[in-house]
């Protein structure tokens, strides 16, 4: 099964209220001591930005969004109208973009799990290798818990299920990912459907 990433974010409900509260109180347990003055943030496969913005907000950071969805970056450029918020938007493949590096925080959610092994580590890499040595990675992806495996299911059986053969991750796992390539786990926190690591580039 493919991932229909237009397909997704040009659905009316593609940003489902409930989803991100459950997902921004994770971020803020992950940041509860952490101490970000005007970060620089950015945030790989952005969809529509919205938790960007709320720790824009939040730090009075300025934002790099990139997604490879040109109507990913559609919604987000909806998300920061009139927001006064300084914000870049780049459209393109991760894995051949030549991004610059030097963030504050650099940050992902419902990304990972969409790539098989090699490019996996690569893609963890890549969050280390964008963080300055002072600043934060944070990184969420779905967990086998039992309301994901519901929720999955239902969404599967309605033929609305628009995120191919993603794998869910245990909170082990999510950690060993990290730790082998360049990150220092420092916490974790778990929501009702996701595992996320708030982790230091290492070296």
């Amino acid at each position: 099964m493919q991932e229909d990433w237009e397909t997704q974010w040009n659905r009316a409900w593609s940003n489902v209220p409930l989803w991100w509260v459950i997902l921004w109180r994770g971020y803020k347990k992950l940041l509860k001591e952490v101490d970000l003055k005007s970060p620089k943030i950015i945030e790989l496969g952005c969809g529509s930005g919205r938790t960007s913005l709320a720790l824009a907000k939040l730090f009075n950071g300025e934002v790099t969004l990139v997604d490879n969805s040109k109507a990913a970056i559609r919604k987000a450029k909806q998300t920061f109208y009139n927001q006064n918020v300084n914000t870049k938007f780049i459209i393109g493949d991760l894995f051949s973009l030549k991004l610059e590096g030097g963030y504050d925080l650099v940050h992902s959610e419902g990304l990972i799990e969409h790539f098989k092994e090699r490019q996996l580590n690569e893609l963890v890499k890549l969050h280390s290798s964008l963080c300055n040595p002072e600043g934060y990675v944070i990184i969420f992806a779905p967990t086998l818990s039992k309301t994901y495996k519901i929720w999955r299911f239902i969404q599967e059986r309605l033929g609305v299920w628009y995120y191919g053969d993603e794998k869910p991750m245990l909170e082990g796992e999510l950690k060993t990912l990290c730790e082998r390539n360049g990150l220092k786990v420092l916490k974790t926190v778990k929501t009702p459907f996701q595992v996320g690591v708030l982790c230091k580039p290492v070296g």
